[in-house]
């Protein structure tokens, strides 16, 4: 909890589906709430609640391969798994080379090559 609270800015809209694990996330006086609760009959409440459910056991599985876990890295491990998530989906899109050097054009770093 105290790793996502201070993820959330105030008058934030939060929205959420009357999980009673969120309550104590969502207690934010300067916060406004929405409230969606599925109906676990309708295909298409069950196909979107689907990717969700995939996407949390894929996080899962990504955050039980760590034997330590620090709470001021959450935001760097999810960064990461997101990252590697997009590196999955571009595969098909991109050849491996060209992927690995659109992401270093792309980005803000500078890379030095020394030969030795």
């Amino acid at each position: 909890m105290n790793a996502l609270q201070s993820h959330i800015t105030p008058d934030s809209l939060i929205i959420h589906d009357r999980d009673h694990s969120h309550y104590k996330l969502i207690e934010k006086p300067d916060c406004r709430l929405k409230i969606y609760k599925a109906n676990s009959k309708d295909p298409y409440h069950l196909e979107h609640m689907a990717l969700i459910n995939n996407m949390c056991s894929w996080l899962k599985r990504y955050i039980w391969k760590f034997i330590v876990i620090y709470i001021h890295n959450l935001q760097s491990y999810f960064n990461w798994f997101i990252y590697l998530q997009r590196c999955k989906r571009d595969d098909e899109k991109w050849p491996k080379t060209a992927r690995i050097l659109r992401h270093i054009v792309l980005t803000n770093e500078r890379y030095i090559l020394k030969y030795s």
